[in-house]
């Protein structure tokens, strides 16, 4: 099984079940621990508060079969700041983003958490203001 998580107002990939991000929490309705060969959550993670991040890492994880492979991403708080001082983001653009995120965290931080639930990372990518982590269960 694909899934494809996204926010309530966001379509899911084509061939993806779609499955919505809603209040800090994902709904796994229908989908059993261990069913999963591809979860594609690129930018969820800023819809989590930082103290959250962990959880639903570790509820992700629970979903993914031996094998399955995860891209997980969010804000990068460190990317972020810059291209605000350095005047590559707009302050119009950077309060849209301010205003969608509950939390920005850190591209390594985030990949060592993803390695202490025992996945393995494949590939940790920085575009703009957002990062996207690749692992493998």
């Amino acid at each position: 099984m694909k899934i494809n998580i996204v926010s309530e107002s966001g379509d899911a990939l084509k061939g993806y079940q779609k499955v919505v991000v809603k209040d800090q929490s994902i709904d796994f309705t229908g989908i059993s621990d261990n069913e999963c060969q591809f979860i594609l959550a690129n930018k969820i993670l800023s819809q989590f508060e930082y103290n959250n991040i962990t959880n639903c890492l570790s509820s992700l994880r629970q979903k993914i079969r031996i094998g399955g492979r995860l891209v997980i991403g969010g804000v990068d708080l460190r990317t972020f700041n810059t291209s605000v001082i350095n005047n590559l983001i707009s302050i119009e653009d950077a309060s849209n983003v301010v205003n969608d995120c509950r939390s920005m965290s850190d591209v390594t931080q985030v990949a060592n958490i993803i390695s202490q639930l025992e996945l393995k990372v494949i590939s940790t990518q920085i575009n703009g203001i957002y990062y996207e982590i690749t692992a493998e269960r």
